[in-house]
């Protein structure tokens, strides 16, 4: 399988400030294709990335490359099959609809209407920067039992891992900031897993006590702080 000459072009700016045309080209022409700057395959089609993605046979996350890995643990995102669902066993239970709904539907909906309301004092907003992501990272502190952490201090943390891990991405070593960061959220996290398991749904999960310690916890954890925040 080779890749066509343009993709060796992509740079990492070309990924980082507009993606899509690069993508949008790659899905037409290439669908599977090498990139020096990633130094991997990048598979576009939705269907061969699902394809990709239920074969753990075939393909694996478990990889000493993958940066998140490197900098929280190892987690959900970094092994496949048994050691997988290993886990994620602990997090089923607590993070489906309806124990979700029960935990945080009325603490959400207070944030929202607090968020709207300030919204409307102003008289505009960007709804990302004003709404979404103030609301996303507000959920993601309640659902992880961090209510007496600082909303700035968790965002500091999660730009400095974020930055660590693009950094190792990038070929660079894990940054001193992003150790830091990542030690001062396991201290933040680590009361909050030996709660009552009422208390939030990460100490629900650490309650179910199903073969995992409390380091893969943690590192699951962060991993779901990042993808509460960033999505």
């Amino acid at each position: 399988m080779t890749s066509p000459p343009f993709a060796t072009a992509i740079t990492q700016a070309d990924l980082e400030h507009n993606p899509h045309p690069h993508l949008h080209r790659l899905r037409a022409i290439s669908p599977v294709a090498w990139l020096p700057i990633l130094n991997g395959w990048l598979v576009t089609r939705y269907d061969l990335a699902v394809a990709v993605m239920r074969d753990d046979s075939t393909f694996t996350v478990d990889h000493p490359g993958f940066s998140t890995a490197q900098v929280v643990g190892q987690s959900m995102l970094s092994r496949d099959g048994a050691e997988h669902l290993r886990h994620r066993r602990p997090f089923d239970p607590p993070f489906r609809r309806q124990a979700v709904d029960r935990r945080c539907a009325d603490s959400t909906e207070e944030h929202a209407q607090q968020l709207l309301a300030r919204v409307q004092a102003d008289g505009k907003a960007d709804l990302c920067r004003d709404y979404a992501a103030p609301l996303a990272v507000r959920t993601m502190v309640d659902a992880l039992g961090l209510t007496a952490t600082p909303i700035h201090s968790v965002l500091g943390w999660y730009a400095a891992i974020v930055d660590a891990v693009t950094r190792i991405t990038l070929g660079e070593a894990i940054s001193p900031e992003g150790k830091q960061a990542f030690a001062a959220l396991k201290a933040a996290l680590l009361p909050a897993l030996r709660a009552a398991p009422e208390a939030s749904l990460l100490a629900a999960a650490g309650a179910a006590n199903q073969g995992i310690s409390a380091d893969e916890i943690i590192a699951n954890a962060a991993v779901l702080l990042f993808g509460g925040i960033e999505t």
